[in-house]
């Protein structure tokens, strides 16, 4: 369902629904290695960012930094990156390696899944349906990328990613 902030919260009965489509199209060796691979990715990142903080916080201290404001702590970080050029070009290149990659993840992933509709059309018109609140006609009258879109955000929601969360425990 979509809730009153355009959020996809997707209920019991929907993840049902999802489940059913996903063993329907065989793709639960895909989902699991895409979940496994979006927390590496997610991982390697905090990692980056927690070297940042300690070498902020060896800089200025920990508690000058939490009284710093908003815009001082941008100083402070802009500050250390460039009184460490080394590390800078490693942060900013894994930045933008981790966004490459989430984007190629989920773009893989979702073609993988759209590629794969016909093999359980029906069902996932259902699903979509219920989860967006259309009925069947209307997602399977509606132009491709407006379904791709919804597939996307059901991959991004908070409800699918805590799922997710679970999976990977």
């Amino acid at each position: 369902m979509i809730n009153e902030n355009n959020e996809i919260i997707i209920t019991t009965s929907e993840a049902v629904e999802v489940l059913r489509v996903i063993d329907k199209l065989n793709m639960k060796k895909d989902l699991f290695e895409a979940i496994k691979k979006y927390f590496e990715l997610n991982q390697a990142r905090e990692d980056k960012l927690n070297k940042l903080r300690e070498l902020i916080i060896d800089k200025v201290g920990l508690a000058e930094y939490e009284e710093l404001s908003s815009t001082d702590k941008e100083i402070t970080t802009k500050k250390v990156l460039i009184e460490n050029t080394e590390f800078k070009d490693e942060f900013e290149k894994s930045m933008i390696n981790y966004n490459v990659d989430l984007s190629t993840l989920a773009v893989d992933l979702t073609y993988t899944f759209a590629s794969k509709i016909p093999n359980a059309e029906k069902e996932v018109y259902k699903c979509l349906a219920k989860i967006s609140g259309k009925n069947v006609k209307e997602v399977e009258q509606q132009e491709f990328d407006k379904t791709v879109d919804l597939i996307m955000a059901i991959g991004k929601s908070k409800t699918f990613l805590g799922f997710s969360k679970l999976l990977n425990r």
